[in-house]
């Protein structure tokens, strides 16, 4: 059922995406929003307390709703799956501007995927400009956002849905808000817990990520990169991601800070800003094979999961 869920899931969201300003996800961030205000005193152990109360009110809901669905039969069980990844995992959530700034690159209308770009990145980082971007920074700066989102909105939920069921898939999804919405200098503080807790969350997720660009990708640069993005950053979630995206494209890390970018991290605090450089320059072409590079990984895991189920199945 797991494996059918996701497939359901998946193809219900090709065709109906989720609007980004959809009221679930505005009612997460409204729940996230009040527990930080409600509780913000200024103190790290109030963000520990914010965060628990936080999971254990997603986890006992999702959880009961579960438990309601599964006493009554398969086919609500089944329903209830496909609803809870239709609301935390998809494409579509996040691609429409990747598409515009990847059509306008091609078309060559340079100011048009700068607006794009600049709007996109500002739901992250509301000073950021794209004015004085060439074109192939301007690809670049997309892939980066892309490969990062993508890992958020995809493959960690997938991870742990598989692990823990539509609970693991919510509270995922809940968690890395948490990380984001509190990553502010006025919540500092009190997002310092919820930072440090959604990196161990997304430890395994991250890496079966980047191993699945490299399995699908140029394994040797793929490897290469994540190798060096791991001496350089440690354990920077972001920046293994897009290492060994990068890297999968053929489009390995370069040394010093030629391409300077800010990582939009949910880890560790200390490593949200971080250089990374892309040896080769970033066109437009790059961007569609991305976007196949994505679906081959997704393919993948599916692939394996679906034996997984067979096998699991006839034992």
């Amino acid at each position: 059922m797991t494996f059918l869920s996701v497939v359901i899931a998946l193809i219900i969201e090709q065709f109906r995406p989720l609007r980004s300003d959809n009221l679930v996800h505005g009612a997460v961030r409204a729940v996230v929003r009040w527990i930080e205000q409600s509780m913000n005193a200024g103190d790290r152990r109030h963000g520990v307390i914010g965060w628990v109360v936080l999971v254990l009110l997603f986890a006992l809901v999702t959880g009961f709703l579960y438990w309601l669905v599964w006493l009554a039969g398969p086919v609500p069980l089944l329903l209830f799956q496909v609803l809870v990844l239709y609301l935390t995992l998809g494409f579509r959530q996040f691609s429409h501007p990747f598409s515009r700034i990847q059509a306008a690159l091609e078309a060559g209308q340079l100011d048009e995927a700068r607006a794009v770009l600049t709007d996109w990145k500002r739901e992250t980082d509301p000073e950021f400009s794209a004015e004085r971007l060439s074109a192939g920074e301007v690809a670049r700066a997309a892939l980066l956002r892309a490969l990062t989102l993508v890992h958020r909105h995809v493959f960690g939920v997938f991870v742990w849905y598989v692990l823990a069921g539509p609970v693991g898939a919510v509270l995922y999804r809940v968690t890395e808000s948490a990380a984001r919405i509190w990553h502010r200098p006025d919540t500092a503080r009190f997002g310092e817990f919820a930072r440090a807790a959604f990196a161990v969350i997304d430890w395994l997720p991250v890496r079966l990520t980047a191993l699945g660009f490299a399995i699908v990708g140029n394994f040797e640069d793929a490897m290469y990169a994540w190798r060096t993005g791991a001496a350089r950053w440690g354990d920077e979630s972001g920046a293994i991601v897009l290492a060994a995206g990068g890297g999968a494209m053929g489009l390995t890390l370069a040394g010093g800070a030629e391409h300077p970018v800010v990582l939009e991290s949910s880890g560790a605090a200390d490593a949200s800003e971080a250089d990374v450089g892309l040896k080769r320059t970033v066109r437009a072409e790059h961007l569609k094979a991305a976007v196949g590079l994505v679906w081959r990984a997704m393919v993948l895991w599916l692939v394996l999961l679906l034996l997984f189920s067979i096998a699991m199945w006839v034992a």
